[in-house]
């Protein structure tokens, strides 16, 4: 049930916060996205924004970097931080050549 998944999603955040202080992990923009992601689920969206923003400033030219900012907006939105939300969506849009 949901308590079993949410017990799977608490586990899963605690393995990434002793997993990412291993440099091999550490230096993988996917595996910072996860911990983000898993962060997201449990509704802890201030921790999810700060992964957010690190994965940003430290993984620049990741894959993923659509997602990321986009999902950085979201939650800049939901606390109400419109300007900062705008500005990172700009930066993304942007970056893909939309005006």
């Amino acid at each position: 049930g949901l308590r079993s998944e949410r017990l799977h999603l608490v586990k899963a955040r605690a393995a990434w916060d002793i997993a990412l202080n291993h440099l091999e992990v550490a230096t993988k923009s996917k595996n910072h996205i996860s911990y983000a992601e898993t962060s997201l689920y449990l509704g802890n969206t201030d921790r999810a924004l700060k992964a957010y923003e690190s994965i940003m400033k430290n993984f620049p030219n990741a894959k993923e970097m659509g997602t990321v900012r986009m999902k950085a907006a979201g939650l800049k939105f939901l606390r109400n931080e419109y300007k900062e939300s705008i500005e990172v969506s700009r930066r993304e849009t942007s970056q893909v050549g939309i005006k």
